[in-house]
């Protein structure tokens, strides 16, 4: 799904006439552009989801102040930042995802420098992805949650901002339940059991 073909879908749901550019000087289009990124960026910071999770073995540097050992730089495409930890590679996932029990470590962040007790340390992360690589499933609930920040400013109905946003909600119910479910397809992929580490290899 395009940018273009989501603010569309959004438009249809709220009653809005569809448009051919998103460079077309309309009022629809202009609440569109402005509202489009915030909702995407929502549906990426609800969970984390695997296709815009990344893995990061954390780089030393700067101050530390004294309730800290260790200062790491921030990770500089990360739109959310899920988990600190001691292991390495890119068998690690996230625990949520993937049902596995590692050493998640006590850490602060400002955001653009991070702080343990722990070295070396590593994080996983959500990157900020254009909706042309959002699985199905999100895509549409990138729609929902469009429609529903742009309700108010389009038709001035509250109701039907709230419904918007309940069919985004129950989208992204359907979207975890989903990725919770097919959590272990890797390991099963690759003859392991749930509860043991990848070893080597990228993950999907």
């Amino acid at each position: 799904m395009t940018q273009l073909e989501a603010i569309n879908k959004a438009f249809i749901m709220l009653g809005a006439a569809v448009q051919n550019s998103l460079s077309a000087n309309v009022h629809a289009m202009r609440v569109a552009m402005r509202a489009f990124e915030s909702s995407k960026r929502s549906v990426i910071s609800e969970f984390p989801w695997n296709f815009a999770l990344r893995i990061l073995q954390l780089t030393p540097g700067g101050f530390v102040p004294p309730s800290w050992l260790y200062s790491y730089s921030y990770p500089v495409n990360a739109l959310v930042l899920w988990d600190v930890y001691r292991e390495q590679g890119q068998g690690t996932v996230h625990w949520e995802v993937y049902d596995r029990d590692i050493e998640k470590l006590k850490y602060e962040t400002n955001g653009v420098v991070i702080y343990t007790n722990y070295t070396p340390a590593c994080c996983e992360y959500a990157m900020d992805l254009s909706i042309e690589e959002f699985p199905v499933m999100l895509a549409d609930a990138v729609v929902y949650r469009l429609a529903g920040d742009m309700a108010m400013a389009l038709t001035g109905s509250e109701n039907m901002s709230r419904s918007m946003l309940q069919k985004y909600m129950a989208a992204i119910r359907a979207a975890k339940a989903d990725s919770l479910n097919h959590r272990n397809d890797r390991r099963v992929q690759l003859g392991l059991g749930a509860g043991q580490q990848e070893q080597g290899g990228e993950r999907e």
